[in-house]
């Protein structure tokens, strides 16, 4: 349907508007120009009136001026201001005084001049005063503007009908057929319609014009729609047929680029995708997880940047040799922004031509299997330290035993100040440097026989000032902030000391030109995040012993190497590497957990963990102190190493003890039975060829239930822990055997009311 145009929106219309202002622009010019020169003509007109007077009626005027006419003079006067357009005209003297005047000033706006009256007398020019004549512009501008009204009059009139005429003409002749065109269009069927016809007036006369060569065209135009149509119709059928096949393609290659978007975001490693220039094009969710960024954060940057945080490719960057060789290519990097390691495998992608294309880059997370492979590392060495330390351990627990126990016997029986006990004391040195040696490394591998009781761990660090105290330089100052309340652990106390000892040792070599150590305890519980980054450190409550000194601190490197046994950052002679190693190897025996934090220059902070203990530690019983002096008490020891029995019989001997000595169970069971008096303590070996030493007291209790038991044993706690020795209630002696230590043992069964056999 053909829209109702606003004869104000016609084309029509707008020319009728564009020749009526340009009409208008147009004749406000000229009516304006002839208003112009109208004026000029009417002032020069005034102007030519006043030189008439001047040349004319002054002379006649000056005449009746000299003689004092004055009727005279108001009738030249009065003459002069009924001349055209002269309103007024006044005669003065040369001092202004007023002769006469004629005529009157009806506006401000005037056309005013001044002439001089002369009078001429004997030659000589005298003069009489001025004349002054003026005309008013409010006549020429009265006169202008009725001029200018008619003649804008009559202009429009002309101006609106030749308008309209146009306008007229201008629609029948193509505003009309335009109409027409539009309407026959608008309408179109491209396969139906008739060709497009005008109606025109009949002056056209045959004669083609602009709007004949309009009309052509759009026939032309249709008849080539009708073509096109019929061609597109027969291209469409065409098309649908191929768009059907290309839309089951896309279909398959959108899915199939989906299963592709599934399975690259479903591996649990990192997978990225990269030019090769080693730019990340392409990245999975699991390298966002990782990096904690949205893909297009990682997007755009290389390889090494993200992986490593450096600014150049890694030394070990498998991409490179992979674009270089087209061979896929693995390494190891190590992020150390992210503190992880991973396993990079760089695979060349290639097109049908076999040229490279980019890299397909995938990195695995092994920090937790790296740190695995680490601790196993670790524990083979403790494992081969330990196996190679319990497999000589009783062998040479018994050789120290004999060295220790003879030396000590001979130094008791040398005088003194003399080089043979200087000699002695020597071999005794050395020979308890080695046993210590023995427990270090036993302490170390975890087979350090230990006897765990519930200990007050405050109490025992606070009982321990005295000898920390001499322990370290006088130039060290010593602080220990350790409460008792709710301090319980289950532990050695012996072998809580040791650790206490060396850590205390540590800080004191950490500060050769002193400083301060403290000590500290408290109640601690670690949550599953805290043990999470704390490899090795069960959730749970634990009481912590820390030993913190102000020294000079520790490397990364170093860190990880302090509680590696025979490490040592000491000049050799001055240290054996087993300190910390000890520690480490005594807190695991507690199933404890050990830290360290250090910084260089600023101190080291060593956190022990133990686990808490809810029983209460034994109350001392209040009683009068015993002693007891050796009589003639018989000890029944059996020992399968004749030097070890002969020692135990030559130290204990001298000191009134009766000493029977047999080197198995047949044999011990024998004497027992043949021995007519009583028999005191029986003091076994664990371990023997025949019989151990459990199946021994068992036997030996049925001939001699009185006697009172005391094992000895130099084998590791993992072997003696088979046969029960290690209970609390169990009398047992580790050697390498100390003479003062076996003589207190010996005091404390034989004062105990009723041990446990």
């Amino acid at each position: 349907m053909a829209p109702n145009i606003p004869i104000h929106q016609t084309i029509g219309f707008r020319i009728f508007l564009a020749i009526l202002l340009f009409s208008i622009i147009v004749t406000g010019l000229t009516t304006s120009l002839s208003i112009r020169r109208q004026y000029i003509t009417n002032k020069q007109q005034i102007i030519s009136h006043m030189e008439h007077v001047k040349k004319s009626i002054l002379p006649s005027l000056s005449n009746n001026v000299w003689v004092g006419d004055r009727i005279q003079i108001n009738l030249i006067l009065d003459g002069i201001t009924h001349l055209p357009d002269i309103d007024h005209a006044i005669l003065q003297t040369r001092d202004k005084v007023l002769i006469a005047q004629a005529g009157a000033l009806y506006s401000e706006n005037n056309i005013t001049r001044t002439f001089p009256l002369i009078y001429s007398y004997n030659w000589q020019e005298i003069d009489l005063g001025t004349i002054t004549i003026s005309a008013s512009y409010d006549k020429i501008f009265a006169e202008l503007r009725q001029k200018t009204y008619y003649a804008l009059l009559e202009d429009g009139i002309k101006i609106l009908f030749a308008g309209v005429f146009i306008f007229l003409i201008f629609h029948l002749l193509v505003t009309r057929h335009l109409k027409t065109m539009g309407d026959h269009v608008r309408n179109l069927d491209i396969l139906n319609s008739k060709p497009l016809t005008l109606t025109r007036s009949g002056f056209k006369a045959g004669r083609i014009d602009e709007l004949d060569d309009v009309v052509n065209a759009i026939n032309e135009m249709h008849s080539n729609l009708a073509g096109a149509y019929l061609e597109i119709e027969q291209i469409n059928i065409m098309l649908q047929e191929d768009i059907g096949k290309r839309q089951e393609a896309e279909n398959k290659a959108v899915a199939a680029m989906e299963d592709w978007e599934r399975t690259f975001n479903t591996f649990d490693d990192i997978v990225t995708i990269m030019d090769n220039t080693l730019v990340i094009q392409r990245v999975n969710k699991a390298a966002c997880r990782m990096f904690g960024a949205e893909p297009e954060d990682l997007i755009g940057r290389h390889c090494y940047e993200l992986f490593r945080g450096e600014s150049k490719p890694c030394e070990k960057c498998p991409g490179i040799p992979a674009i270089y060789f087209s061979k896929s290519q693995v390494a190891e990097i190590e992020h150390k922004h992210l503190n992880k390691i991973f396993l990079i495998s760089a695979s060349p992608i290639l097109d049908d031509s076999g040229e490279l294309t980019g890299i397909v880059h995938t990195a695995k997370d092994i920090t937790e299997h790296k740190l695995l492979e680490k601790q196993y590392i670790q524990a083979m060495k403790m494992e081969s330290i330990g196996r190679l330390t319990g497999g000589i351990a009783h062998d040479f627990n018994n050789l120290l035993t004999a060295i220790l126990g003879y030396c000590e016997l001979a130094i008791g029986n040398t005088q003194d100040n003399t080089e043979m006990r200087r000699y002695l004391e020597v071999i005794l040195n050395s020979a308890e440097r080695a046993a210590t040696l023995t427990r270090q490394l036993l302490a170390f591998s975890r087979k350090q026989p230990i006897m765990k009781k519930v200990v007050n761990l405050g109490i025992l660090v606070n009982n321990m000032k005295m000898m920390l105290q001499r322990l370290i330089q006088e130039n060290i100052s010593l602080s220990i902030d350790c409460p008792i309340s709710e301090m319980n652990i289950e532990a050695d106390p012996g072998q809580v000391e040791q650790i206490l000892m060396n850590l205390c040792v540590n800080a004191r070599d950490a500060m050769p030109t002193g400083g301060t150590i403290t000590i500290q305890t408290a109640l601690f519980t670690a949550d599953e995040d805290f043990a999470a980054w704390n490899e090795g450190l069960q959730p749970g409550a634990y009481v912590i012993l820390q030993v913190i000194d102000t020294g000079m601190g520790m490397t990364r490197e170093i860190q990880n190497k302090i509680f590696e046994p025979f490490f040592t950052t000491k000049d050799l002679g001055h240290g054996t590497g087993l300190g910390l190693a000890t520690v480490y190897g005594i807190v695991k025996q507690h199933n404890g957990y050990i830290s360290v934090e250090s910084t260089p220059g600023r101190g080291t902070t060593f956190t022990v963990f133990f686990p808490i203990s809810l029983a209460d530690t034994p109350v001392a019983e209040d009683k009068k102190e015993e002693f007891f002096v050796p009589g003639k008490e018989t000890i029944l020891v059996v020992e399968d190493d004749p030097t070890i029995r002969t020692l135990i019989a030559d130290s204990l001997q001298p000191k009134g003890f009766n000493v029977l000595g047999a080197s198995g169970g047949s044999e011990a069971m024998d004497l027992a039975r043949k021995y007519k008096g009583e028999i005191d303590v029986l003091l076994i070996d664990v371990i023997m060829p025949d019989m151990n030493g459990p199946e021994v007291a068992e036997q030996l209790r049925l001939i001699r239930p009185e006697a009172k038991t005391l094992f000895m044993s130099g084998y590791t706690d993992d072997i003696i822990e088979q046969y029960g020795i290690l209970h609390p209630d169990v009398q047992f002696i580790q050697k390498p055997l100390i003479f003062k230590l076996l003589m207190s043992k010996i005091q404390e069964i034989m004062l105990q009311k009723n041990p446990i056999n």
